[in-house]
């Protein structure tokens, strides 16, 4: 390569086809809790990952719309009264489940129930074939490659309180990742949002610290590239606030496009070794 560039991947939806093992850790929760529980646990979800997935202010891939999202963001943060909002914990999601369909559930039954969702996760995640064609391209082209991820902001109790440890957490998501690397995956670094979550511009200059030590040098952003499927949170955020180079969203079955000088949709993680080889020549 003339040029080298630095690969940021966003994880689940994008590296790893999440959606099997989320459908299999519901189905676990039915045979426990109840379907109607399993069923009110996916809707909350369902909201929370639509709402993140936002663009231009379309609300209309959310069930229930905007009003919902914004209920049930309220409704989470309601049950811990933290200034942080912790939608992506499962613990919560139990919690709000139970509450909505009339079936309490304390901070420890939550986090057991959240155990039971992760279980399903860890046996049946799979990354996606096109991810598995591009880290094989990557490897033959000597190519490096960083991870970044969300926080499930996993939360522990205690004496029927919530409690947020962002090392514990983070620790726990990091389980997780490495699992990847049982299919080839192997980056050069890791990038789990605790205590400081994306978008916020701190965590990509995180990740891109976490980054440069992996590899040993210094990562600018100008140098690099960075892939998800959340337009706002994966893409906009650090190409606009932290001028990274390119930004590729990834819309699987969507028609691929280029949405500004530095943005692009794309269909397939494969797509991106054309404008590799296209930005290295």
């Amino acid at each position: 390569m003339d040029k080298e560039i630095d690969i940021f991947f966003d994880v689940d939806y994008t590296v790893l086809d999440f959606e099997p093992a989320h459908r299999r850790a519901i189905a676990l929760l039915g045979e426990k809790y109840g379907q109607a529980f399993a069923k009110e646990f996916k809707n909350i979800f369902d909201i929370v990952l639509e709402g993140k997935r936002v663009k231009d202010d379309v609300w209309t891939a959310v069930p229930g719309g905007r009003h919902a999202y914004e209920q049930t963001v309220s409704q989470l943060q309601a049950l811990t009264q933290h200034q942080k909002p912790f939608i992506w914990s499962r613990e919560l999601h139990a919690a709000l489940a139970g509450k909505r369909v009339q079936r309490t559930l304390s901070p420890e039954q939550s986090v057991e129930a959240a155990e039971i969702y992760w279980t399903g996760i860890r046996n049946y995640g799979r990354p996606f074939s096109d991810t598995q064609a591009l880290i094989n391209h990557l490897d033959s082209q000597s190519i490096g490659y960083h991870l970044f991820s969300s926080s499930d902001f996993r939360l522990k109790s205690h004496s029927g309180t919530w409690q947020y440890d962002p090392e514990y957490s983070a620790s726990r998501k990091m389980e997780r990742m490495t699992e990847l690397r049982h299919f080839g995956i192997k980056p050069e670094s890791i990038t789990i949002g605790d205590p400081v979550d994306k978008p916020e511009p701190a965590f990509y200059a995180k990740m891109l610290r976490i980054a440069s030590e992996a590899v040993k040098k210094t990562i600018e952003p100008q140098q690099s590239i960075i892939v998800g499927d959340s337009y706002v949170v994966d893409v906009q955020v650090p190409v606009q606030q932290l001028h990274f180079l390119r930004g590729y969203w990834l819309r699987r079955g969507e028609k691929s496009a280029q949405l500004s000088e530095n943005i692009f949709s794309i269909s397939s993680l494969e797509e991106i070794i054309q404008h590799i080889n296209a930005l290295s020549s």
